[in-house]
């Protein structure tokens, strides 16, 4: 929430992680609405090459529409959860083990061999979760056309979503910012001890 004259109103704020050869950068941009995507991908200073979210009808149409040429891949996450939605409680366990093994492979022909068995595996005993899968493979398989580095951060939104959850928590304990630059000083500070700590660490 923020102050605006004596008004109390709501800010969105909209975060962007870019992947570059050297390592991961973010950039946050306060108030959606001045701008919208297109003037925060214009300060970026990049072209956006793949987009990241669950399978939301309307994530999926404006992407050709704001990003055109940009590839989309579905959140491995979200895609677990819509499996596991077809799956009986007792067998859950087992069959995220499996679908997991799809994502631990060295390299891109790999993966896709491993998605392919996957559905083997399933088609038997839970053939909605197969077909799922199957139906999937192209974007759930997107970012495997990256670098192999950068697959951990480009496979699903966890790591946009705890940024988001620490923005969060950060904000409540100030309650209402007396103005826009306030919430920009904030947001940006957490965005910078996010962009160092990646800066630095290890890849894996």
């Amino acid at each position: 929430m923020v102050s605006h004259a004596g008004t109390v109103g709501d800010i969105g704020h909209l975060t962007v992680i870019t992947q570059w050869p050297e390592a991961t950068r973010t950039f946050g941009f306060s108030d959606v609405s001045h701008g919208g995507l297109e003037s925060c991908l214009s300060a970026a200073g990049c072209g956006v090459r793949l987009v990241i979210s669950d399978a939301h009808a309307g994530s999926k149409a404006s992407i050709p529409r704001v990003l055109a040429g940009a590839g989309w891949q579905r959140g491995k996450v979200h895609l677990m959860r819509n499996l596991l939605g077809t799956v009986p409680s007792a067998s859950k366990d087992m069959v995220a083990a499996t679908v997991r093994t799809i994502f631990a492979q060295p390299d891109a022909p790999a993966t896709r061999t491993q998605l392919h068995e996957v559905v083997r595996i399933l088609e038997t005993k839970f053939p909605k979760a197969a077909q799922l899968l199957a139906d999937a493979e192209p974007d759930v398989l997107a970012h495997t056309g990256f670098p192999r580095a950068h697959w951990r951060k480009t496979a699903s939104t966890n790591p946009l979503e705890l940024i988001n959850k620490e923005i969060k928590r950060r904000s409540k304990v100030v309650g209402i910012f007396p103005d826009d630059a306030s919430v920009i000083r904030l947001v940006g500070a957490v965005l910078l001890d996010q962009h160092d700590d990646w800066a630095i660490a290890e890849r894996r």
